[in-house]
């Protein structure tokens, strides 16, 4: 995917990539354990719900926003609640919903009918029933659960590499979200709560500030972030007894990124820029050994998108983008494209920032290729060979001449080398496209999915050294770009 530069030209290199819940009592309020039965001129009834696997009636948690009759979203008792107001006020909605322990909820309802809308991660088809609630009354429902697809059986394992929510919570979310590695950043800026919150975990981690929960979950402890006004980067230490970075300690200014990328990378760690549209993204990345970069980041939302703001606007590249989340998607690719342009090799990652963003855990994710064990090492080296791919919607899996994406493809001049483009999704597609060398070569839409499949073969002629790109988007109703 990425361009190498040759003096003799009698043979080409290709380097390349793809982007893309035992009985409880129900005693519990809406928001947090009283018993209630009016409130506001409502009557409240009860729903008991239980979440299971369609194929097996296995018990699972999961993601759940339940909905009143009065349009109002109600949280469960002994759940992990999640609301960011802030953003309701600047974009009109908050996230609010609630993940389960375990695979039982109970929660409070007004009389009327209630909307239950049950999500778990990429892999399973969102579940969306109507219940009429009963004042008093308390009904029990069974919510099925369809996995339309198993990525760890094919080899894929999934993280989020940008996350703010509380220690405690990480091992029910990172189940309840079905994803297998959890990035954590316990270290962010001056903010002392949040390390003195995860410290009993750094604790009890390995000596990699790892805690693995089983043989496919573990959370990583260790991660740092400088934010200000450059920029935001993260830092990952491979050494709980390199944690917190001596870094963390001076002033934050432009070069401090800079020697705290140098301090952790002499500590044999990793450094990734949160997002290509901060200020001094290029400077970075250009002074110091960076890593990773944040494609499928935080600006883009579970409903909608944050803008760039104050940060470098997408009319300084050029002026024709789409209005809302897809010119942004598009402006954040062709900002990623100039780092490959000029030989900065960067791999791609993803992070929803869930808290202070209202992203849930996982919005966005990376899936990486593990062979062997899962392992922190074994995820880095995965995403750092490029053995990859990020998305907040399908899965698209690619091979070049039946080469993986880790591989180098050497080629002579004029010769037309063989893309396969493997798409899984639970949603339409719009669309295919391939990108050589920041430009958009061919697209393909009414693509027919198959079992949630669809396989896409073309050729593409090959006269100097490049790097190609393979992305694809999700039929839509609504504005959201995935």
């Amino acid at each position: 995917m990425f361009r190498s530069q040759f003096k003799n030209m009698s043979h080409i290199t290709i380097k390349w990539r793809t982007l893309i819940v035992i009985f409880l009592i129900p005693v519990l309020s809406a928001c947090g354990g009283k018993e209630q039965t009016s409130e506001g001129g409502l009557s409240y009834g009860f729903l008991v719900g239980t979440i299971v696997e369609k194929e097996n009636e296995e018990p699972i948690p999961a993601r759940v926003y339940a909905t009143g009759s009065n349009d109002s979203i109600y949280m469960a008792d002994k759940c992990i609640e999640f609301d960011v107001p802030w953003m309701r006020s600047r974009l009109g909605h908050s996230g609010r919903h609630f993940n389960t322990i375990g695979n039982r909820f109970v929660v409070s309802l007004p009389e009327g009918m209630a909307s239950i809308r049950i999500e778990r991660g990429k892999e399973y088809i969102p579940h969306q029933e109507e219940v009429r609630i009963k004042s008093g009354d308390t009904i029990r429902i069974n919510f099925e659960m369809e996995r339309w697809i198993d990525m760890n059986k094919l080899g894929w394992f999934s993280g989020d590499q940008h996350i703010h929510r509380a220690m405690p919570d990480m091992e029910g979310l990172l189940r309840a979200e079905d994803m297998n590695v959890a990035v954590v950043l316990t270290n962010w800026n001056d903010r002392e709560a949040i390390l003195e919150t995860s410290l009993p975990y750094i604790e009890r981690s390995d000596a990699q500030g790892v805690i693995s929960l089983d043989e496919t979950h573990l959370i990583y402890t260790l991660a740092h972030e400088i934010e200000g006004d450059p920029g935001a980067v993260f830092y990952y230490p491979m050494n709980k007894n390199h944690f917190p970075l001596e870094g963390m300690n001076r002033k934050q200014d432009s070069k401090h990124y800079i020697t705290m990328a140098e301090e952790t990378k002499q500590r044999g760690g990793y450094v990734e820029i949160e997002k290509p549209i901060m200020t001094e993204a290029f400077v970075q990345a250009a002074l110091s050994d960076v890593d990773f970069l944040g494609i499928a980041n935080n600006h883009m939302l579970y409903d909608g998108y944050l803008s760039e703001g104050k940060r470098i606007n997408r009319t300084s590249i050029k002026d024709d983008y789409p209005a809302g989340e897809l010119g942004y998607t598009l402006f954040t690719f062709d900002l990623y494209y100039m780092y490959l342009n000029a030989g900065i090799r960067l791999m791609p990652t993803a992070g929803s920032a869930s808290f202070p963003i209202d992203n849930p855990l996982g919005y966005n994710r990376i899936y990486a290729n593990i062979e062997g064990e899962l392992t922190i090492d074994h995820w880095f080296k995965a995403i750092k060979t490029g053995k990859s791919f990020v998305t907040n919607g399908p899965m698209l899996i690619t091979s070049v001449s039946d080469h993986p994406t880790d591989h180098n493809i050497v080629s002579s001049e004029g010769d037309q080398i063989d893309l396969t483009c493997r798409i899984y999704s639970a949603s339409p597609i719009d669309r295919l496209e391939i990108v050589k060398d920041g430009e958009l070569i061919s697209t393909y839409e009414k693509i027919e999915l198959v079992d949630h499949q669809a396989l896409i073969n073309t050729g593409i002629s090959i006269d100097e050294s490049c790097w190609i790109v393979a992305r694809c988007f999700e039929k839509r109703d609504d504005n959201n770009v995935r």
